[in-house]
C-alpha cells in the first residue's frame, strides 16, 4: 500500500461516515415531522376552536364567531362574510391559510426541525419562531375587525 492510497482511502470512507450521519439526520428530522406536525395542527386548531368559543360565551357575542372542522386538516373560521381558513399539507409538514382579512390573504407556516434541536417548531415564512397564542389572537382580532 501506497500514502496514496491509504489517503485516498481515509477520504472515501470519511465521506462514506458523514454521509451515513446525514441519513441517520435525515430518518431522525422525518419521524419528528410525522409526530410532531399533526400534534402542532391539533394544537394551533384547538387553539382557535377554543377562542372562538370564549369569544362566543361573552355577553352579545353568542354565535359570532363560527368554527368549524369537518376534516381533520381542515379549519374554517367564518363571521358574517370574512372567512379565516386553514389546511395542514401532511406531505410538506405546512400549515396554509386564506383569510379574507388579513394581508397577505394566502399564507403559510411550516414546521421544521431547526439545527442541533430535537424537536420541531412553527415558523413563519421568513423562518422565524410563531408564537400560537400571538398568531390565533392576531387572525380572529382582524376576523373581528378590531386589530
Amino acid at each position: 500500500m501506497s500514502d496514496w492510497s491509504r489517503k485516498a482511502a481515509q477520504q472515501v470512507q470519511m465521506i462514506k461516515d458523514e454521509k451515513l450521519i446525514q441519513n441517520k439526520k435525515a430518518i431522525h428530522e422525518e419521524e419528528i415531522y410525522k409526530r410532531r406536525a399533526p400534534e402542532l395542527w391539533k394544537q394551533l386548531t384547538d387553539l382557535i376552536q377554543q377562542k372562538c368559543t370564549d369569544f362566543n360565551s361573552e355577553q352579545g357575542m353568542s354565535n359570532t364567531l363560527k368554527f368549524s372542522a369537518e376534516k381533520a386538516n381542515q379549519f374554517i373560521v367564518s363571521r358574517a362574510d370574512n372567512t379565516f381558513k386553514g389546511d395542514f399539507d401532511s406531505t410538506n409538514h405546512r400549515f396554509n391559510f386564506v383569510s379574507s382579512t388579513w394581508t397577505p390573504a394566502h399564507f403559510k407556516l411550516e414546521v421544521r426541525v431547526w439545527e442541533g434541536y430535537s424537536d420541531a417548531v412553527i415558523v413563519d415564512e421568513k423562518a422565524g419562531p410563531v408564537d400560537l397564542e400571538f398568531f390565533v389572537n392576531n387572525h380572529l382580532e382582524s376576523l373581528l375587525g378590531i386589530s
